[in-house]
């Protein structure tokens, strides 16, 4: 399977990222050469390997949900440097 220009400009999309045109054929040309490496394994034969969805046997750990008190909420927000409504607030800060 070749990987198009298409092919990487619709993959970049879907991961939100900008690739400048000068760097679309290096990632074609990467994408291209993962493909054909994992291709590979199209040629090992597991025809005598049953399949294994996981290697050690999975079991769940509960503990028991019982209620506990928990601290006064006076108290935790005491030293906090900014509150609102009785919970912490925090600046939406988004950087670029």
């Amino acid at each position: 399977m070749q990987i198009t220009k298409e092919d990487v400009l619709h993959v970049a999309k879907l991961g939100k990222l900008y690739l400048k045109d000068e760097k679309v054929d290096k990632f074609r040309k990467n994408l291209s050469d993962i493909v054909q490496y994992a291709k590979r394994l199209d040629e090992v034969d597991v025809s005598g390997i049953s399949p294994t969805a996981a290697i050690l046997p999975l079991q769940n750990v509960f503990r028991k949900d019982e209620a506990a008190k928990s601290m006064d909420r006076e108290k935790i927000l005491q030293n906090a440097p900014e509150k609102s409504y009785g919970c912490f607030w925090v600046r939406n800060k988004v950087v670029e």
